[in-house]
């Protein structure tokens, strides 16, 4: 499995407007970790998919809407972690 820090850096890459709060989310929410996780697995199997694979086959279509759907829970969890003030006087301290 790859470090933290690796995964951080692909998670911060893809929101680059979202990165002073995606280290802190990770390290602190357990729920917020595991999607990154999934959303690293997905990217992972994407790739595999398409060095072994031609890009048309059902599978890769099926992971790239994964992809989009995990995206949209990222940025969604992040917004919504961002509104709550008890939040932002957490990830302060």
């Amino acid at each position: 499995m790859e470090s933290v820090n690796e995964n951080l850096r692909v998670i911060k890459e893809k929101f680059p407007a979202k990165e002073e709060n995606i280290e802190k989310l990770y390290i602190k929410n357990d729920n917020f970790r595991d999607l990154c996780l999934d959303y690293l697995l997905c990217m992972r199997h994407i790739e595999k998919c398409r060095t072994e694979i031609d890009e048309r086959n059902a599978w890769l279509l099926e992971y790239g809407i994964l992809r989009k759907e995990l995206e949209n829970d990222l940025t969604q969890f992040i917004d919504e972690q961002e509104k709550n003030t008890d939040f932002r006087d957490k990830i302060s301290a």
